[in-house]
């Protein structure tokens, strides 16, 4: 067999590269987005779930597709998984960011019995903030209970406060939070339990669940 040049070699292995990347961004189609076109759902041959190893396959996944718009601080846990009467697999994850809960997102993994993955939806939450600043922020027990003390205003607090990112559907962006449960009872009608979300900067409520 004729032995290739080092050059011609290099040459071959980039083409093929070239090749092989073209086919993956060609399998990847985005079926629906947020309106910064983070997508919400994508099919194609999107990986596999080796050992049912769902969380390495999405973290692949969200850093080889642009799209995506990863920053490298996300990280999930597999919360559910299940197997439908054709035998196909669907894996639920929960998201963390700079290893901090992240409430209102979260993925689910598709996959065939052969363990290939032909669909994954939900939104990815992306947030740009490093950990110096979560440090900061995180650290101080004063910070708690001032939010503590804001969250008191809503209710009798059933869950301290804790450190969180929260992903907001209708403006498209992921804040970091301090979450807390309240619950309160004023009469018929006027009783619940939320979680509550307060801005971690401004201490300004951005969602009630």
């Amino acid at each position: 067999m004729k032995t290739l040049r080092p050059l011609a070699a290099s040459i071959a292995l980039v083409l093929s590269c070239s090749s092989l990347n073209a086919m993956a961004a060609n399998d990847f189609n985005v079926k629906n987005a947020t309106v910064s076109g983070v997508p919400t759902f994508a099919v194609g041959e999107l990986g596999n779930v080796q050992g049912s190893d769902a969380v390495a396959a999405v973290k692949n996944l969200v850093a080889s597709q642009a799209a995506y718009q990863s920053n490298g601080n996300e990280d999930f846990n597999v919360v559910q998984r299940w197997t439908d009467e054709l035998g196909k697999t669907h894996t639920r994850l929960e998201q963390t960011i700079n290893g901090l809960k992240v409430y209102g997102a979260g993925m689910v993994v598709h996959a065939q019995a052969n363990e290939s993955i032909y669909a994954v939806s939900g939104a990815l939450a992306v947030n740009d903030e490093q950990l110096p600043c979560m440090a900061l922020l995180g650290g101080n027990s004063a910070i708690a209970k001032q939010f503590d003390r804001l969250a008191q205003q809503l209710g009798d607090v059933t869950k301290a406060p804790e450190l969180v990112y929260v992903y907001l559907p209708l403006e498209d962006v992921t804040r970091l939070a301090w979450a807390a449960e309240v619950s309160w009872d004023h009469g018929p009608g006027d009783f619940g339990r939320d979680t509550v979300f307060f801005d971690a900067y401004d201490k300004s409520v951005l969602t009630r669940y």
